[in-house]
This record gives C-alpha cells, sequence and structure tokens, in this order.
C-alpha cells in the first residue's frame, strides 16, 4: 500500500498527517517517545479534511520510525510503501 503523508509545517503537535490505504493517523516530531505524538485518527472517508497541508514526497525520520517502531508496519522508504 502506498503511504500518502502531509505536512502542517509545524503548526500543531500532530504535524504530520499519514495515511495508509484508508486509514488516517497523525504524528508529530518525536513518535516513539512517551511525550511524543502517534496517533490513529479514523478512515479517510470520516476525514475529507485529511489530504490537506503540503503533500511530501519523502518519509520524514519521525513518521518512518511511527509506522515502523510504532505501529509496526514494514517500510520501504524509497518508494513509501508499506
Amino acid at each position: 500500500m502506498k503511504v500518502e503523508i502531509y505536512d502542517n509545517g509545524g503548526e500543531t503537535i500532530d504535524r504530520y498527517t499519514v495515511i495508509v490505504g484508508q486509514s488516517v493517523m497523525t504524528m508529530g516530531n518525536d513518535t516513539t517517545s512517551p511525550q511524543g505524538f502517534n496517533q490513529y485518527a479514523g478512515e479517510l472517508s470520516e476525514l475529507p479534511f485529511a489530504r490537506e497541508g503540503k503533500k511530501l514526497n519523502f518519509m520524514p525520520d519521525s513518521v518512518y520510525d511511527g509506522l515502523v517502531m510504532g505501529r509496526g508496519f514494514r517500510v520501504n522508504r524509497e518508494t513509501m510503501e508499506v
């Protein structure tokens, strides 16, 4: 599945919106810390605003860490797929 990542530029603690399939997650700059942010937000059909922000064509380290260590996905950073 392709991973889509949107960045709000750090305006909020949930800086990144990450879409995997139909699932939407929000992540911050430190996704694996107890004080960090890595949360399931819902399904894409429930969140029409999920694709707001700048779409990234690369995977920030914090998003990779959040998907791999925080959620157990196997991620290919080059193709941005799980």
